[in-house]
C-alpha cells in the first residue's frame, strides 16, 4: 500500500497559494497544526481564569482535534462537537471521534437554526482569517453561541460588536493572538 505523504510547506502563504479549499482538499488527512503547546496555553488560560459554562462546546474548523484533545485533558467530560469539511480524516485519525462536515458556508446558510441546536462555547483555532464572509459567520454564531473563543497568528479578523460579539479578554501568548467574546444575541434559538 503506497501512502501519500504531507509535502506542504512551512509558510501558510505559500501553503495557499493556489487557493485555501485546494490546499486543505489535497492536505487535509494529513494537517497538523505546530502550535498545539500553544493553542493548550491560551485554553488553559482561559478556562482556569473565566467562569464560563464549558458544557455543550464547538470546536470549530477542528483541524486534527488540537482543541478537542485538550479541552479532553482539562476535562474529560465535556460535550464536544468538532467539525471540518476538509481535515475530518485527520482528525478522525487523531482523535479517533467523528467530525461533522460543516464548513464556514453552512453556518452563513442558517446551519444551527435549521438543525436547532446552540452551543455554549465555539472555539475557532487558527482558522478565523480564512472566513470570506465575516459577518454573515460572526452574526449566526453569535445566535447559537454564548461565548467564542479565537486563537490565531493574527491581529485579524477583528469582530465588531454589529457582528453579535462583545471582546470581554485579549492577550497574545509567543505571538499567537487569543481573544475571548461574549454573544449578545446567545438563546435566540430556542433550546
Amino acid at each position: 500500500m503506497i501512502m501519500e505523504t504531507f509535502s506542504g510547506s512551512k509558510s501558510m502563504s505559500e501553503n495557499y497559494k493556489n487557493g485555501v479549499d485546494y490546499y486543505y482538499i489535497k492536505y487535509g488527512k494529513f494537517y497538523r497544526n505546530p502550535h498545539y503547546s500553544i493553542i493548550k496555553n491560551c485554553l488553559c488560560y482561559i478556562y482556569h481564569n473565566f467562569q464560563l459554562n464549558w458544557g455543550n462546546v464547538l470546536d470549530l474548523a477542528c483541524c486534527s482535534g488540537e482543541v478537542t484533545s485538550i479541552l479532553l485533558e482539562i476535562e474529560p467530560n465535556l460535550m464536544i462537537t468538532s467539525c471540518d469539511p476538509y481535515t475530518y480524516e485527520a482528525f478522525h485519525n487523531k482523535t479517533g471521534r467523528i467530525a461533522k462536515k460543516w464548513s464556514f458556508s453552512d453556518i452563513q446558510n442558517g446551519l444551527f437554526s435549521q438543525i436547532n441546536i446552540s452551543f455554549d462555547v465555539v472555539v475557532l483555532s487558527f482558522a478565523a482569517h480564512l472566513i470570506t464572509n465575516l459577518f454573515s459567520t460572526m452574526y449566526p454564531l453569535s445566535m447559537a453561541c454564548e461565548y467564542m473563543i479565537i486563537i490565531s497568528p493574527h491581529k485579524n479578523p477583528i469582530i465588531q460588536d454589529k457582528m453579535g460579539w462583545q471582546l470581554m479578554h485579549s492577550m497574545l501568548i509567543d505571538r499567537i493572538h487569543t481573544r475571548l467574546y461574549r454573544s449578545y444575541n446567545y438563546n435566540y434559538i430556542d433550546q
